[in-house]
């Protein structure tokens, strides 16, 4: 997630200077021009554009496969613990909040709910 969030600030960093309209203008007039600067920004935008496309269909199929995972555990609750921890990035704190149960109860539930993956396999 980390790695995609930075990617759009180094993309947007190339994009905001340019300006949404200037982007599509430029890309009539920068044709055949080697050394122009908007050439290169709209390069490096369209290389980061790219990097994010790939990033994110990788992390669908990341979590397509998760999703399958889970849908091993009978439990309901397990799951719902196991999908906030591994595939949001939620702290055990976090996920009790959104919850509204004990953290201990969200630390018991992940654990029994990765034993009985474990047990699965």
């Amino acid at each position: 997630m980390y790695e995609i969030k930075s990617l759009e600030k180094q993309r947007e960093a190339i994009w905001i200077p340019m300006g949404p309209s200037d982007r599509s203008a430029s890309l009539v007039t920068v044709a055949g021009k080697d050394n122009d600067p908007t050439a290169t920004a709209l390069m490096n935008y369209d290389y980061y554009d790219e990097l994010l496309r790939l990033k994110v269909e990788d992390l669908k199929k990341k979590l397509m496969f998760l999703e399958d995972i889970l849908s091993m555990l009978a439990g309901e609750k397990e799951r719902t613990v196991l999908r906030y921890y591994f595939a949001q990035g939620k702290k055990d704190a976090e996920i009790a909040e959104v919850l509204d149960v004990d953290e201990k109860t969200v630390a018991n539930r992940r654990r029994n709910g990765v034993k009985r993956l474990e047990r699965s396999f």
